[in-house]
Parts: structure tokens; sequence; C-alpha cells
């Protein structure tokens, strides 16, 4: 049917005003016909006649044509002409006026209809019709709608007999765009996700980017309310008819016990596209769900009033729902899951681990499911409850923080110091980020970043001293050369995927020989292969992050994504790198539930530097606040802490007494804090709604009801980490004893939220490997004490002896002797006697235990050996023993496993890390962390109060529900007494002479004006005495402090010196 040149003219423009982005996404007159092509879009019906009209050339008005209508033989027998379904919106305050031109004869009516849908508000002004033979008449019908809508249709309605010829119709008032074409996808035998993606292109879809990528890519997140790089948590609503419970199953979120109709309401908004929303659009939904969907799935889906997939005629995909739906109305999508028990009985609740909303091909093409239908949604009429049971007071979108313009009027662009600084890699991305826009060039200039994104701008950047590499890809050999020839370094940039090792460790050797050997040539293949940094992130932060430098990787970097415990983290990272002698390095990763304070953000990202990372990075640049010239409020801490290791000197060696020993095999993970459970895997969550409770546990530790009975069903798909971490929950639960280096962190398997920085009252801590750990190496520290897997045979035994004759006290357990199940080898001069075994219980004496406080419960073992004495006993019953070995000792837990020996090691272990401590506090306090390092002729150390900060989030604007344990800190406020420096544990003389000197600079009011450049660090002598190898002060410390021992007069030579 051919189209007039007057409706080809208004669809053009409509649809082109659309697509081009700067005209209006409306056309002037929407419809003007004059039949001179024929009929257009209008078509000619009747209730009753078989020949109910036509064009002629008889009797036209204007041009050669109009039409004629033929009415029936019976008085209410109806003829149209009308546009059914026309394709344009009629728009809420625009005055329309539909109109005609109409000759008659004999007629017993003529006149103008226009419909909308039900429910959909027109008025009308009422408007005579034609009646009897008249010449040619303007008809007009004027009217309004109240909201958006596409009219049913617009007719010239004639009723009973006689004729009429119409010419000249037309409908004034501006209107919507109008679709170019309609595609109906009939998905049946699409079994995959991208057998739909196939159909969608063989029709001419091509996939576009997200709508918002955050709203359904963080369900979890959204749940708890905190922050991921833009989620909202108010974007996602239960509705219901009775309180629901909602929980994760492994990978997958469930919904049920919701009533006979429930679901989940999202609203998709278009946070970081600009500009008004584009009407006549068409998007592909992705719904992914891992485990549960062949029975939680929904009944239907309904996006903004329209039915677009419903399960009882639409297909699953293998773990997914794909579902192509289009809107005509400029609007956001609002799509309802929905579990509706009369229509599904079989459907057991609602799942999904994630889901995503795409632009589907161009704007004016109609794409959706054959069978799309509009309904109204139970969700308008049912119980809704937002998302976010701890949700902050800050917005995420907003322009909350510093404008470039003010940090220009106060800071100093990036630059080197006038003193020694170390090498460090300080970069504005993590993996590949783009090297231009506002975000990359305020980092690279103002930032503190001396690291490029990825295909930068090099010759903007040519001659400058502070940029010292740039991202690119290891497989862009292209934009590795350019990066190399402009002088620069390349950083290869991968992780994600943690490196578990293989049974045996042959197997595990070989293994890395391969991969360090296939990395070795594809830096050779560069031509410069010094110039190349390869830098890998293992997540989830875990011990086993060390085996990546055997891998052949030059940085390991760790991240904070969920909140780990984030001195365990660190000393996993420094752990690995100087076990390798390697760089180590950090990212602030921007998902938090609930979100951290400032302080706490601030102090974790200067122990990052100050702890020895040499690689600092983060995920900032989603910001929007960047892209309008202002440093978003919650990206300043990461800033700030850049822009102080730009400017602090060269740090020296770092001093750390005590080492944690693992051996191949060791599986333990990072303890998360209870909320920490999307991405990691490794925890449980479950929320009454009834109760307002929410109760998290770990997932591996027993089954779960979901757990399948056989073992040969464990897999990640069905099990998550419990198929790897089940069978080594003994092992794990030895480092329940790290409590006593980070108090109150909580234990293997959880951390505690306020305490996600502690203390470290006997200094800093590493996590050393020791199948790779040098001899050498292992004599640096006071204190080893193996507390997960370990073995002591052969040169482990060595080395552990080794660094036991050097003064370094070495804490085992019996299982550490074990070489098969129950066998156990003779090791450090002990034999362990399983056929000794027995059961006890009672107060502990001995050595550690004087005050006959402590009361041990649990079955010993026997044992044989030559010098070993007992240092804790119950009734005589050896608990722990000990062998003197040089000028240190070995110390052995005669339990099956450590942790059952908590209350006899704690004081073991406390009192010989008191014993190496280099710093002591007076009085003691469990939030005082701190770091030391060795430097030319002195030492310093940094102090931070974490008892002056909420460790925690201290912004969040309602408790919904309540949560499993405090969600921040109490502040304490400064912290008052005496510090003493103990030299030989320094590095020192202890016969020396050292004076004490405070530096201005890590805390405020001086460390503003040092990060941005306008002030140097002052180094100052403080009042302290010395006695003993002791040097003794009494300060105050407000949130942190930084020290200096250096003989007298030499404080500045020895911080700003060279190491």
């Amino acid at each position: 049917m051919a189209t007039s040149a007057k409706v080809l003219l208004a669809v053009l423009w409509s649809v082109g005003a659309d697509m081009a982005g700067e005209q209006p996404a409306t056309a002037p007159a929407a419809v003007g016909e004059s039949f001179e092509q024929g009929l257009g879009v209008f078509t000619v019906a009747s209730w009753r006649s078989d020949e109910p009209g036509r064009i002629t050339a008889a009797l036209a008005r204007s041009g050669r044509q109009c039409v004629e209508l033929v009415g029936g033989a019976g008085p209410t027998d109806i003829t149209v002409l009308w546009w059914h379904k026309p394709a344009i919106r009629l728009l809420p305050g625009e005055q329309y006026v539909l109109s005609a031109w109409v000759k008659t004869q004999d007629v017993a009516g003529v006149e103008l209809r226009v419909a909308v849908p039900e429910g959909a508000r027109i008025d009308v002004r009422p408007t005579p019709r034609i009646t009897g033979t008249a010449d040619w008449t303007r008809l007009e019908q004027r009217f309004t709608v109240s909201a958006p809508v596409q009219p049913l249709y617009l007719a010239v309605w004639m009723t009973g007999p006689g004729r009429a010829w119409v010419d000249d119709l037309s409908l004034s008032g501006r209107t919507g765009a109008e679709w170019r074409r309609t595609v109906e996808i009939e998905p049946a035998g699409a079994g995959t996700e991208q057998a739909v993606v196939n159909l969608l292109k063989q029709n001419g879809m091509e996939v576009g980017p997200f709508v918002n990528w955050y709203t359904g890519r963080f369900p979890s997140i959204s749940f708890i309310g905190g922050h991921c790089n833009g989620n909202v948590s108010e974007d996602l609503e239960f509705f219901y008819e009775k309180p629901f419970r909602y929980y994760n199953q492994v990978a997958d979120f469930v919904m049920e016990r919701g009533g006979r109709v429930y679901g989940i309401r999202a609203r998709v908004r278009r946070y970081k596209e600009a500009g008004a929303v584009k009407p006549m659009r068409s998007f592909l939904l992705t719904v992914r769900c891992d485990n549960l969907l062949r029975d939680y799935h929904p009944s239907y889906i309904i996006v903004n009033g329209r039915r677009v997939w419903d399960s009882r005629r639409h297909p699953v995909q293998q773990g997914r729902i794909v579902v192509p739906f289009a809107l005509e109305e400029p609007v956001d999508p609002v799509i309802d899951f929905v579990v509706d028990e009369a229509h599904t009985p079989a459907v057991k609740g609602l799942a999904f681990r994630m889901f995503f909303v795409n632009y589907l091909g161009e704007p004016g093409v109609r794409v959706e499911l054959k069978g799309a239908e509009d309904c109204k949604s139970p969700a308008d009429a049912l119980k809704r409850f937002a998302f976010g049971l701890f949700p902050a007071d800050w917005d995420f979108w907003g322009d909350r923080g510093l404008s470039f313009a003010e940090i220009r009027k106060a800071w100093k662009p990036n630059f080197r110091p006038d003193y020694p600084v170390d090498d460090l890699w300080l970069s504005p991305f993590v993996f590949e980020g783009a090297g231009h826009g506002r975000y990359h060039q305020f980092m690279t200039t103002w930032g503190g970043c001396n690291i490029l994104g990825s295909a930068p701008d090099l010759a903007a950047y040519r001659g400058n001293a502070y940029i010292r590499g740039a991202m690119a890809s290891m497989k862009d050999a292209a934009a590795t050369k350019a990066v190399l020839d402009a002088g620069l370094e390349a950083h290869w940039f991968g992780g994600e995927y943690g490196v578990l090792a293989p049974g045996s460790e042959a197997a595990h050797s070989a293994s890395m020989d391969r991969q360090r050997a296939a990395l070795e040539q594809a830096k050779k293949t560069t031509g410069r292969p010094e110039k190349v940094v390869s830098i890998y992130e293992p997540f989830s932060p875990a011990l086993t992050c060390a085996h990546e430098y055997e891998r052949g990787h030059d940085v390991v970097v760790l991240k904070n994504e969920e909140d780990p415990q984030y001195n365990i983290m660190m000393s996993m990272a420094r752990g690995a790198g100087r076990t390798f002698g390697k760089p180590f390095g950090f990212y602030w990763e921007q998902t938090h539930y609930p979100d951290p304070s400032q302080d706490f953000k601030l102090h974790a990202c200067l122990l990052y530097y100050l702890c020895g990372g040499s690689w600092i990075g983060a995920e900032a640049e989603n910001y929007p606040a960047f892209e309008r010239e202002i440093v978003a409020e919650r990206a300043i801490p990461f800033v700030q802490a850049l822009r102080f290791a730009m400017v602090h000197p060269a740090r020296g060696a770092p001093v750390v007494p005590v080492g944690i020993v693992w051996t191949l095999g060791d599986r333990w993970i990072v303890p998360y804090n209870p909320l920490g459970h999307l991405d990691t895997f490794l925890r449980c969550f479950d929320y009454d709604h009834a109760l307002g409770r929410i109760v998290t546990w770990p997932n591996f530790l027993e089954p779960q009801p979901w757990t399948p009975p056989s073992r040969n069903q464990w897999n990640f798909n069905t099990t998550g980490h419990m198929a790897y971490l089940y069978d080594a929950v003994p092992e794990i639960k030895g480092y329940d004893l790290l409590d006593v280096f980070f108090p109150q962190y909580g234990d293997a398997c959880t951390a505690r939220i306020a305490r996600l920085l502690t203390g470290t009252p006997y200094g800093p801590l590493d996590f050393v490997y020791g199948n790779r750990a040098s001899a050498e190496h292992l004599r640096s520290f006071g204190l080893l004490a193996m507390l997960g897997r370990g073995t002591v045979r052969g040169e482990m035994e060595g080395k552990l002896l080794a660094a036991a004759e050097a003064g370094c006290a070495v804490v085992l357990g019996a299982q550490h002797f074990r070489i098969f199940q129950q066998n156990y080898a003779r090791a450090m001069g002990l034999e362990i006697v399983p056929s000794a075994a027995a059961k006890i219980e009672g107060a502990l004496s001995g050595e550690f235990h004087r005050d006959g406080g402590a009361v041990f419960s649990g079955t010993v073992l026997g044992h044989k050996g030559a010098g070993w004495q007992t240092v804790a006993d119950v009734a005589g019953r050896p608990v722990v023993v000990r062998r003197t070995v040089g000028k240190g000792a070995v110390y052995v837990f005669l339990g099956q496993w450590m942790h059952e020996g908590g209350t006899a090691l704690r004081l073991v272990l406390a009192a010989l890390a008191a014993r190496c401590a280099p710093l002591r506090f007076e009085p003691a306090d469990d939030q005082i962390e701190y770091v030391c390092w060795r430097k030319g002729a002195g030492a310093w150390a940094a102090v931070f109060n974490h008892g002056a900060i909420v460790v925690g989030s201290d912004r969040i604007r309602e408790f919904r529900a309540k949560p499993p344990e405090p969600l921040a800190s109490a502040v304490k406020g400064p912290w008052r007494g005496e510090i003493a420096f103990r030299l030989e544990r320094l590095g020192l003389d202890a016969g020396g002479k050292y004076a004490l000197y405070e530096v201005e600079g890590i805390d405020e009011p001086a460390f503003g004006g040092v990060i941005a450049g306008t002030r140097r660090f002052a180094v100052k002598q403080i009042a302290s005495r010395q006695a003993d190898g002791i040097v003794t002060a009494a300060v105050q410390i407000g949130k942190r402090a930084q020290y200096v021992l250096a003989p007298p007069g030499e404080g500045e030579a020895v911080f700003f010196g060279k190491p």
C-alpha cells in the first residue's frame, strides 16, 4: 500500500529527529493526506458491506483523487475510513485538531472520531456531524490527552446508508515519532543466549551498550545498601502479599514465600547517558541465573505495562532468560519479575544472579517476542519494599567534592621532590582504562599518578619526566610497541582469577614453569623485555597470591573488593612480595556494603603505601563528577594517599618481626566481613522480612540444605567454595589465632566490620611462603609460626632450624609433623606418638600460664625426643613443649589441630611476639597499628590510631533491619601515653645514642599542605629518654603520627636521605 508524500515527510521528520539527537523528537504535522497516491496509511472498512469504499477521481475537492465511502443498508451499519493503531504518539499539553473535508449524499450521519486505549484519558470537544446531503464541508474534532499515548484509531465514521466523499484529511499538533519497522522474534528452539542473539542478527538487530550496568549487576550490594560504581539501592524493590525470605544459594539470589504473587521491580535509569530520554527504543533484557533457573524463574516479565515474556509461551535458555522489548514513550524501563502461583504452580520462587539491559538496534525499530501483549502489573497493587537495608546518605551521582579549579589553585601539579623518593607505580586505572578524558587528565596531572591509561596521546606527555609508564594489553603488540617507543614502561595488567595449587609439588612446579616461560617469551618478543611490567591481581586475596610470582609476574596486586580484613590482606601481599624479593601493591576497589567512612578509606590507602606497596591504583574513573571537573567526595581519600606517596621520602627496609609460615596446598582465603558475599562466593546470607533480621555465615564450613549429598556432585556451581575448602577447614581454622596479632579482627572465616582495620600490638606481620622463602629471609623474623597447612620435613625443617639458631622463636603443631593421614614423621628432634594420645581437660599451668585461669580441653598426642621441656600442661600432661636451638627455640603444640589449642597457644604466641615487638605502648591499645622501617643511620615508624576514626560506615541514614553486628566502631579520640622504641628490634645498635623526632605531615594540619606540595615535611626533635637500648617518649597521637630515630642532629638526614 502506497504512502502519501505528506505522510512520508512526517515519518522521516519524526524518526530523523530522534536519531539525530539535536532536533525535536516530534513532528510539526503528523498526518496530512489528500489521497493522491492512494489510501496511504488509511483503510476503508465496514461491518456489513462487501464494497465499503474506494479511491475515486470523480469528485475530488483538491488534486486529482479522494475517497468514496458507501454505507450499508441498515440504519446501524458502520462504514469507516480509518488509520487503525496509528504509529504516532499523542503528547500531553498539545492541542490536537483532526479535520477532513466531507461531501455527502443521503447519509444518516458522518463524523470524526479518535479513540485511545482503555485507561488513557482523552478530552474531546463535541462537534456537530453531517446528515443528509451536503456539499464539501469541513469537519473537525478538537482534543487533548493527559499522558503520552498511541491512539487506537483516527477515523471518518459513517452510520447507516448513503454515500460520502472524503478529501484533505489531516491531524494538526505535534506528535511523537513512529516505528519505522517492527520485528517479532519467535525464539522457539533457541536454547542459548547466543542463539537468541543470532536470531536478532538475522533480523538486522545488533546488541548495543548497557543502558545501566549497575542496577542489575550488583543486586546484593543494592540489597544491603552499599556502593559499587553507581548502584542505587532504591532502584530495586520487592513487591509481595506477605513477608518474604531473601537469601543467596551459592551464586544465585533467591526470593520466596512472598504470597501467591510476588517478585522484584527494577527501575533501569540511564544514569550516565546525557540528554532527554529518546522514544521508540528497543532493548534486550538478559537475566542470568547460574544454578536455580529451572525451578526458580519468573512466571512472566512485565515492562512498563506490557508482558514481554511469559514462561508458558517463551523459552528459558541455559542459565539465561533473554528478552527483547520496546518502549514507545520516552521513559526509562521499569521491569517487573513476577512469580504468580496461579499462572505457574510449579515455580518455587524467583532466583537470579544478575541482569542487564542493553540497547537493541536503532531508534525507530520495534523488537519484541511474538506474543507480547499489554497488561497491568500486579506490582502496582501490592506492598513494596525498596532495597537498601543500610543505605548511606551520599549520592554517587552528585557533585559533592573538590572542583578541579579549587585544586589547581591550592596544589602544585604532579612533581618529584628534591629528595630521594621510592620508585612507585601510581595508576589511575586497573586493567586497561582509557588514556584520555577528564578523569585521566586530572589524575596524571594533579592526582599523583605516573602511569597512563591505555592508548594515551603519547605526544601530549612527551618530555614529562614524571610519567613512568602506560597500560598496554599483552595481546596488543602495536599498543605495547607504541608505549615502549615513547621511552615508557609497558604495563600488562591481568587478574581476577586466583591460582589454586595442584595436588602435588611436582605438578605445581611444572605448571608454574610452563606459565613463567610463556610470559618470559611474550616479553622477549617486544624486543625490550626489561621495560615490560607484568602485573597480576588474583581475587579473592589468598595465600596462593604468592604463586603469581612463580608464574613470572613482576608485581602482585590485591584489592579490597567487598571489604576483607585489611591488615591480613596487606600482610598477604607484603609476605608474598618479600618472599620473592619482588614489589607488590594494592588498589582501592569501589565495592563496599556498607560504605566505609572517609577516614577509614584514607587510613587504608595510606597504609597501602606505608606498609610497603609499590603499585597503588583504584577504580575511581566511574564517578560522574569527574566529567563535571569535580573530584568526587568518595575519591578524595584515594587521591590524597597517592599525593602522599608521591612526596614521601624513600622508605628504606621494612622491619617485620612476625612471620606466619604456610606451605604449598594451604587454601586459606582472606576473611571477609559478614556482609561481603557477592563476588567472593565465600558467604551465605538470609534475610527474614517478617523479623527484619539478616543472618550470614561462611558457606564452606558445613553442608547446606541445597548441597548435593554425593561428594562426586560437588563443584563450584553446586557448592561454591565448599568443594575446595571443606576438607581444609581444620587447618584453615588455625588462623583463628591471628587475633593475637590483629586484636579482635574476627576469625579465620569472618572479619568484624568494626575491626576491618585493627591494631598491631607486636608490629607488622608477613605471611611467608615457606616452600620458596630463603633461610636468610626466615632468619629476619623474631617469631615464626605455622597456624595452617605446613610440613616440617626436609628443606623446610632445615630452614626453620636455621632461623631458630639465629634467635627466632618457631611455633608449630603436631599437625605439621603429619605426612599422610595419621602417620607422623620425626622432625625438629621430636617424634609424635599418636598411640599415646589422651583426652584431657583442666587448668593450664606452666611458664606462660601461671595464674591458672586458662582451661584446655581436647586430645593431646604423645611425644618423644631429647631436650624437650614442657612449657604448658594440664595436670602434668604436656600440651606445649619447647626445645632450645642456638639463640632461639622451637615450640610444639601437641594437640591434633592448632585451632583446638587456642587457650594454650594464645598466651605463648603473645609472650613470644612481645619479645620481638619493635614498639611498645603504655597504656596498651588494641586499635593502634604501626609500621617500621630501617633507614640509613636510623629508623622511622608510622603510627595509626584507628580508635580516633570510624572503622566501618559512619553515614548510614537508616537502619531498616538489625545488622548481624555493629557496622561501625566507636570513636575514642586521641591516644595519650608513652611509646618505647626498642633499638635492637628496629635493627639499630642498642648501645648507640639516638634522638627521637616527630614528623609533621602525615596528619592534619600539616597533611593538606604536604600533599598540595606547598609545605614540606617538618622533622622536629621531641623530648625522650634512653636506657637499656630503649628510647621512650610521652606523646599524643590524633589520627596518625610519624617518628624518626636517628643519631642526635641527624633526624632530617635519616628521614629525607637515601635508604
